[in-house]
């Protein structure tokens, strides 16, 4: 059975719309956080 809200489809397309954003979001912060820590382990960053 599928998820319907109250909203029908449109709502339900704008949900997963923002779930990709937000998985976009984390994975763009994870390898910004990534390389710093490398900067960080070579000892460019102060």
């Amino acid at each position: 059975m599928a998820l319907v809200t109250s909203d029908g489809p449109a709502a339900e397309s704008e949900a997963v719309r923002m779930v990709r954003e937000a998985e976009a979001r984390r994975s763009r912060w994870a390898s910004e956080i990534g390389s710093r820590g490398e900067q960080e382990k070579s000892g460019a960053v102060g």
